[in-house]
């Protein structure tokens, strides 16, 4: 029943079509609800951490700010045409 709600900067301890480990990244978070993901989370973040990712998936609540990494729209394009690029 508690809203989770706020701007994040996050680090990314993972790989995804989307991530690359170490990247910052900024984002705002909102939901109601909790996710158990196995093994590491995608992103930390002061006082939190969320996420999953692998070669094919990216999921997170962290609603990324895509204006302030712009490399992500072309890794996304590049991930989908051949999931190869993550290796």
């Amino acid at each position: 029943p508690r809203l989770t709600l706020g701007y994040r900067d996050a680090v990314a301890l993972g790989r995804s079509p989307l991530t690359r480990a170490g990247e910052r990244f900024r984002g705002h978070e909102f939901h109601r609800t909790v996710v158990g993901l196995p093994g590491e989370p995608l992103f930390r973040w002061k006082g939190g951490a969320d996420g999953f990712g692998d070669a094919l998936v990216t999921a997170s609540y962290l609603h990324l700010h895509w204006a302030g990494a712009p490399g992500l729209a072309q890794r996304l394009v590049s991930s989908s045409r051949s999931p190869s690029v993550l290796r």
